[in-house]
């Protein structure tokens, strides 16, 4: 069991020593001096929102629903191309260390964004960093904070040593392991049908199995996520914030060679994420059709590891748990680091701040183990669609109406993406792709109405004799 890991741990350290002696400089810690390719920043990005959360809650929704969540991957490549289009070549000519200060300026209402972001960071990614250590609990025993610390420990030692071009490079090992492992899980599961199948039991007739899958569901409701065109419109706006306005996906991204590449960079990964989703989503399928029905529901995929009884592919399976757990935590730690030093307007090199970071996610992960409720982290992976709607509408507003970015209109923006979040979320109890839609449509109105007025009024004051 444990020669997987041994060895994925290995490559890690090999990535570090390689890349001991790089540049610290700002330009190269956070973006690598823009010398990135192109097919590395897409695996990079795959890597990155493939986290440990993917590996549990894809196949349980394919556990439960099909591919009714093709729907959702159809409106994330639809986003990122709406991204790669209309916004991504201003992001890239303009872009700054922070993408906040890119599309706030220097402006006093971009770094209440800025902090609004990095808590909700780190209350999200916190969570998904304490769901890989109670995964490796589960499968290896010992306890959840010690698996926590050690795995904070090794994403310590390559990507603060080598920043964004580490964090570059594991990802792209990571992202072969995520893949690779869905694949062989796939394939696992298929010949587990076939020898069923040859058993004569009906249900498992590949041609039965495919007149059962459900491709879609037309039950319109606020409260049903899994209606097909909510998940549409919800996947697309929500790229839109994810991939075009979170400095966390965005980063490696225009860390390219070109705005061209950057915009060919981010259309191509929204086919690989989608590629991965429904890989992962086959997966869940095909535990249910194997006779896994009484598996937790919650986290089919880790709890038929558990019983199956099979050290080597438990240990791949740790390989696949610490690659999305380390493609998360690395990321997030450089792309923090990043934003603090903006926020603190700080001289400090950018290595010292993600230092910081990494310090802020343990504490964060290391706090869900202490509370150990779900509620909590349901609600803790759900935290970044409480900024998500401020995000896409100041980035809307900054690309086509940029004169209407004020400090007033930010800090509405985001007030009112929290407040229609908190709304549809407690009070309604609506869809997540309903809060999306809802919160982005309450902050883009609220960002443009401000920043309508505020231009007026300072318009105005410019007009009044002897008015600065």
């Amino acid at each position: 069991m444990f020669v997987p890991p041994v060895l994925y741990l290995l490559s890690l350290l090999l990535v570090a020593y390689l890349l001991r002696d790089q540049d610290r400089q700002d330009d190269q810690y956070f973006l690598a001096g823009r010398t990135i390719g192109s097919l590395p920043a897409i695996l990079s990005v795959v890597a990155n929102e493939t986290s440990v959360a993917t590996v549990m809650i894809f196949p349980a929704a394919g556990f439960k629903s099909d591919f009714v969540l093709v729907w959702l991957c159809l409106g994330f490549i639809l986003g990122r191309t709406l991204v790669a289009v209309f916004f991504m070549r201003k992001l890239y000519e303009n872009h700054k260390l922070s993408i906040y200060e890119t599309i706030g300026g220097t402006r006093t209402g971009s770094v209440p964004l800025a902090f609004a972001y990095v808590m909700a960071k780190y209350i999200a990614n916190g969570a998904r960093f304490y769901m890989a250590g109670y995964a490796l609990q589960q499968l290896l025993g010992w306890n959840i904070a010690g698996w926590i610390v050690v795995v904070a420990m090794i994403v310590a030692v390559y990507s603060l040593t080598g920043g964004i071009r580490a964090v570059v490079i594991t990802d792209q090992i990571q992202g072969s392991v995520i893949y690779a492992m869905g694949l062989f899980l796939v394939a696992y599961l298929g010949y587990e049908i076939y020898q069923i199948g040859q058993a004569g039991y009906a249900h498992a007739d590949a041609l039965g199995i495919l007149q059962r899958l459900r491709l879609t569901d037309a039950r319109a409701s606020f409260t049903n996520s899994d209606y097909y065109l909510t998940l549409l419109l919800g996947g697309m706006v929500i790229s839109i914030g994810s991939h075009g306005a979170d400095q966390d996906m965005i980063q490696r991204i225009l860390a390219t060679k070109s705005a061209r590449r950057a915009s060919r960079s981010i259309f191509i990964s929204g086919i690989g994420a989608s590629i991965v989703i429904l890989t992962y989503l086959a997966i869940g399928v095909l535990l249910r059709e194997a006779g896994h029905g009484q598996l937790d529901a919650k986290s089919p995929l880790v709890d038929y590891i558990f019983h199956l009884n099979h050290p080597w592919l438990a240990g791949c399976f740790v390989v696949l748990l610490l690659s999305t757990g380390m493609s998360s935590l690395d990321s997030a730690t450089n792309s923090t680091g990043a934003i603090w030093k903006f926020i603190t307007k700080s001289n400090y090199p950018g290595i010292l701040w993600s230092v910081f970071s990494l310090e802020c996610l343990v504490i964060s992960a290391l706090l869900f183990a202490l509370l150990g409720r779900s509620d909590f982290l349901d609600l803790a992976l759900g935290s970044m669609s409480y900024i998500h709607g401020a995000l896409i509408a100041i980035l809307i507003t900054y690309t086509f109406l940029p004169r209407l970015i004020h400090p007033a209109s930010i800090v509405l923006a985001v007030a009112g993406s929290v407040g229609a979040t908190i709304v549809l979320n407690l009070q309604v109890h609506s869809a997540w792709t309903v809060q999306i839609l809802g919160s982005t449509f309450t902050a883009l109105l609220l960002c443009m109405a401000v920043g309508w007025i505020s231009e007026r009024v300072l318009s105005r004051r410019s007009r009044v004799p002897g008015s600065s």
